[in-house]
């Protein structure tokens, strides 16, 4: 497997990390889930780099980019690709979003149509009723109890 070159870009106030497999065709932006980050594409990126040129944000608060006190809404996320694919001098890309980057990709190319030629979503999720979410927030409450969690690296 190929390592991606890294990189430090700028997003909305904060600092991101980039990861960058080189291609020759238009570019992918791809957006991990919440527990996640830029490195959960690797396998993907790889098999899409020889045709399409592939970048892997960490979103703020996770992996190699900057993690500020707060904000961390979607809103948030989406300013932050908007100003990477402004400090890039990126006009375009295909948004591929996993679980929580699924929303994160709808609600960006609800914001900035013109920027996104086509969007990709995986695993995302959609409408839910009281007692679905409360089903859901249930089961994906561990996650969310790890997410302030700091663990060494070892």
């Amino acid at each position: 497997m190929t390592d991606p070159t890294m990189k430090k870009t700028a997003g909305d106030g904060v600092e991101l990390a980039l990861a960058m497999w080189e291609g020759k065709g238009e570019t992918v932006l791809c957006v991990h889930g919440i527990s996640s980050n830029c490195r959960c594409w690797d396998h993907v990126a790889e098999a899409l780099a020889p045709q399409y040129d592939v970048l892997a944000m960490d979103l703020r608060g996770r992996g190699l980019s900057e993690k500020p006190a707060s904000g961390y809404s979607v809103s948030y996320h989406c300013r932050d690709i908007h100003a990477l694919l402004n400090h890039e001098n990126i006009d375009q890309v295909v948004i591929l979003g996993h679980s929580l980057g699924a929303l994160i990709g709808l609600e960006f190319t609800a914001k900035f149509p013109e920027a996104v030629e086509r969007l990709i979503l995986v695993d995302g999720g959609g409408q839910l009723s009281a007692e679905q979410r409360k089903k859901v927030f249930a089961g994906i409450q561990p996650t969310l109890d790890r997410l302030g969690k700091i663990i060494p690296f070892q």
